[in-house]
């Protein structure tokens, strides 16, 4: 890390409490960075172009309200009584929920809410019931409600993700296992391989030839946006796989490399609580 001009800070001190509580980290490491203006992206979220960053300039919704977020697939399953202990405010009326594998935020405009949002992942026991109620447990609708409640301006983008997975041949449907985010402009940014995670045993550089796609529903758009011939392979080959190389070198550990990743996901049709839109 510190090669690469990153400071590496520790949690467990200084924030006890919420270093108990995983799903903490990822608001945690935004607040005490050294950046007033941050893009988080989960650890199992793949970047499809190399200029995100752009969003900082163009982002008009960001520029206006200083927090950008995205939707998730499903309709809101709050509890009732989120919205007794919250102040009342119309971006809690939204019948929709967000997505917490990326986000962008202005820390200095939006500082009470992310600080109300730290404040509700030091009681997640609490918050996360009465926010996500049954579907999603975690965070994830944290930094929203911490918006509204605070006021706070925010916008989310209004294109809603893709689920990627593989593509069940007896039924009309994907087994869905990343979630494809786009802008605005339906641009794909983001590839979120949250089901199934990608792990070092499950990678196939020993034996590529023997690789089984888990992105095939949507390798088209994946390709046009990456401009590769096969970005699931490309990149594995080109990126994953020399990444943990270097990884299990450096530590001098002995990697097993599976002959395919994990097929985990989920029929999206089968929940009641998806977005038809």
């Amino acid at each position: 890390m510190r090669a690469l001009g990153a400071t590496p800070r520790s949690f467990e001190r200084s924030f006890e409490r919420l270093a108990k509580n995983r799903f903490a980290y990822k608001l945690l490491a935004v607040a005490i960075s050294e950046f007033d203006q941050v893009l988080y992206m989960d650890a199992d979220n793949i970047a499809l172009t190399a200029n995100l960053c752009r969003l900082f300039d163009t982002s008009e919704d960001y520029a206006r309200t200083g927090a950008l977020l995205w939707q998730d697939f499903w309709s809101s399953s709050a509890a009732p009584d989120l919205f007794d202990v919250l102040p009342s405010s119309p971006a809690l009326d939204f019948n929709g929920t967000h997505e917490s594998g990326q986000f962008l935020v202005h820390k200095s405009r939006v500082w009470r809410a992310l600080a109300l949002a730290l404040f509700m992942n030091a009681y997640p026991e609490i918050f996360s019931p009465l926010s996500g109620n049954y579907m999603g447990w975690g965070d994830k609708e944290f930094l929203a409600s911490a918006l509204a409640a605070t006021k706070t301006p925010f916008a989310r983008v209004s294109r809603l993700p893709q689920h990627v997975g593989v593509a069940v041949h007896d039924r009309i449907s994907i087994w869905g296992n990343a979630m494809l985010q786009f802008d605005d402009a339906d641009v794909p940014l983001f590839l979120h391989a949250n089901v199934g995670k990608i792990v070092a045993r499950d990678f196939p550089c020993a034996n590529v030839s023997a690789y089984v796609h888990r992105w095939t529903s949507h390798a088209d758009v994946l390709a046009r946006a990456t401009n590769t011939r096969d970005f699931e392979l490309d990149w594995l080959v080109d990126t994953a796989c020399s990444v943990v190389r270097t990884v299990s070198d450096d530590d001098h550990t002995d990697v097993a490399f599976a002959r395919a990743p994990l097929l985990d996901g989920m029929h999206l049709a089968d929940h009641p609580g998806a977005l038809g839109k």
